[in-house]
């Protein structure tokens, strides 16, 4: 209930009011009211009145002064008003105002601020709320059809069944509202504001929605028949369910939007959308699609679902975690479309499923076991470099006592128990731990399904009881295999990975025209293992040679 001392003073008039605020300035005045029966009664409950312009008690007074409208004081000096058609509270401060049911038809109520009001179920029609501050506010069922709403500020409102037919509404924020089922029908949305806002069951046929923002909005089962979406930003929006038919989105950004069978495509127009905000990665690159193309290529979409790697991929955690989708859903119902390379190191590998899967459950599933094979490959990495070590100090150790070749192979094959460490490579991914390196070498991922060549592949350590003659080929095959890189990276480049390839390419040639080095070669993998004529080479691409002629084994 209001002060009654402070709303006498108020009731004495203008001069009155503002003599006695200067003589009393540090008392609040107390103008709080509440809802009564079928008449208005004002609502507001303010810290001070000065410094704000036109305070709500001290605009109500003027009101009255000038007759614009009529109070009726009840016994308890409480202000009734009945009828607020068209009255002016512009720029007038409404902090916390009930305006529950009440008729503000063509009220003008621009730059008002009206946060935390209450106008469910009110009567706004052609009313005029430009630039109006109307954050937190409580709109549910309220009708704004024909109103003036340009760069009003909605952010966190509730507007359940909002009527905004032919409403102007461009500019406006609406950032984290809740406008379920709200009526937006030939409305003037341009430019607004709709991130992460829950949209579900609106109705936007007609409208206009060119260049506004709607990332990660919720347009589930939403009407957006004929409506324009030209150059807006869709990016991660949910459109299940929802009805395009007729919807122009030219220009639009369709990164990640969220779709299902059930979307309506039918007589979409679309020249040309972006793949990325600011529009970036359009699509098609040039020219524009024909028509019934877009429809296609999203008819075409719905049947697949993308695994985003942004932070690189472990191929072997991948391949472990698909094989155990694939046990779950079917094999025959998952299959890999194509792998795609994006810039800084990020791969889209698009899944291949039936239109009636849910890809949101696999998506969620298939990152879920990609992470779980990622942890237990890291586990199982460090137990095999603890061996490791063990194994490097051993040759270490006697290293000190043994200079020669012939000599350290000897004592390792004598004296030392079997070390055999079967350490598979790991694709490069910063989203692992440190410790936790590839070795893959991912070049030539791109939009097809290809195997990725490896490097270090299966390294195993193992140990052989070496006859003097093997030992002696090994060592005088492995010092050819290394002068021999040694020459030709004096000679080309080795800085790319294409280069060392091409580096690799040549080493290759030069043995397959060398045949008693190529016989010294083979035989010395057959008689030490690959692992044993990796630790006697001393040069990096000894890794990807190696992979380049493993099969010349099997085939001797």
């Amino acid at each position: 209930m209001p002060n009654k001392k402070h709303m006498y003073q108020l009731n004495l008039g203008k001069d009155n009011w503002l003599s006695w605020r200067i003589k009393n300035p540090g008392i609040k005045p107390d103008m709080s009211f509440s809802k009564r029966s079928d008449s208005f009664i004002f609502s507001v409950s303010r810290e001070d009145f000065e410094g704000r312009g036109l305070g709500w008690a001290y605009r109500v007074w003027e009101l009255i002064l000038n007759r614009i409208i009529e109070p009726i004081l009840s016994n308890k000096g409480v202000i009734r008003i009945k009828d607020l058609t068209e009255i002016d509270f512009s720029n007038a401060d409404l902090t916390g105002a009930n305006l529950s049911g009440e008729n503000l038809t063509k009220a003008c109520l621009s730059g008002a601020i009206l946060q935390g009001v209450n106008l469910d179920s009110a009567i706004l029609e052609g009313a005029t709320l430009d630039r109006a501050y109307l954050n937190n506010a409580y709109l549910s069922k309220a009708n704004f059809k024909n109103a003036s709403l340009e760069r009003v500020d909605f952010r966190l409102t509730v507007l359940y069944g909002t009527n905004f037919r032919n409403a102007r509404l461009s500019g406006a924020d609406f950032t984290g509202a809740d406008i379920i089922r709200a009526d937006f029908t030939e409305a003037n949305l341009e430019r607004a504001k709709l991130n992460e806002v829950h949209l579900s069951y609106a109705n936007f046929t007609n409208a206009n929605l060119s260049y506004a923002e709607l990332i990660k909005a919720d347009l589930k089962e939403a009407n957006l028949q004929n409506a324009c979406l030209v150059n807006a930003n869709l990016a991660v929006t949910q459109v299940l369910d929802a009805n395009l038919e007729g919807a122009n989105l030219t220009g639009a950004c369709l990164k990640d939007w969220i779709i299902n069978k059930n979307t309506k495509f039918v007589n979409v127009i679309c020249q040309y959308f972006y793949l990325q905000s600011g529009q970036r990665e359009r699509c098609p690159n040039r020219g524009e699609f024909a028509p019934g193309e877009f429809t296609k290529l999203f008819q075409k979409a719905l049947e697949t679902v993308n695994l985003i790697f942004a932070d690189g991929i472990d191929w072997k955690a991948f391949l472990l975690s698909f094989q155990e989708l694939q046990a779950e859903y079917g094999e025959e119902n998952l299959s890999v479309q194509a792998i795609e390379k994006k810039s800084g190191g990020a791969f889209v590998i698009r899944l291949e499923v039936p239109p009636e899967a849910n890809k949101a459950d696999i998506e969620f599933r298939g990152k879920e076991l990609y992470q779980r094979h990622i942890s237990l490959l890291e586990g199982q990495l460090k137990d095999k470099e603890n061996l490791l070590n063990d194994y490097k100090k051993i040759v270490n150790d006697t290293c000190q006592d043994n200079t020669d070749f012939k000599k350290l192979i000897k004592t390792l094959a004598d004296n030392r128990p079997t070390i055999n460490i079967n350490m598979e490579a790991k694709a490069e991914s910063n989203s692992m731990s440190e410790s936790y390196q590839s070795k893959y070498d991912q070049i030539y991922s791109n939009s097809q399904f290809v195997d990725t060549a490896q490097s270090g592949s299966n390294p195993t350590f193992n140990q052989y009881n070496y006859t003097p003659e093997q030992r002696q080929n090994l060592v005088e095959a492995a010092k050819e295999i290394e002068a021999l890189l040694q020459h030709l990276q004096q000679s080309y480049p080795t800085t790319t990975t294409s280069e060392k390839m091409s580096v690799v390419a040549k080493a290759v040639d030069e043995i397959e025209r060398n045949p008693t080095l190529k016989a010294r070669v083979i035989g010395a993998l057959k008689a030490g293992g690959t692992e044993a004529f990796k630790e006697l080479v001393d040069n990096p691409l000894i890794n990807i040679l190696l992979a380049s002629i493993e099969g010349w084994q099997e085939a001797e």
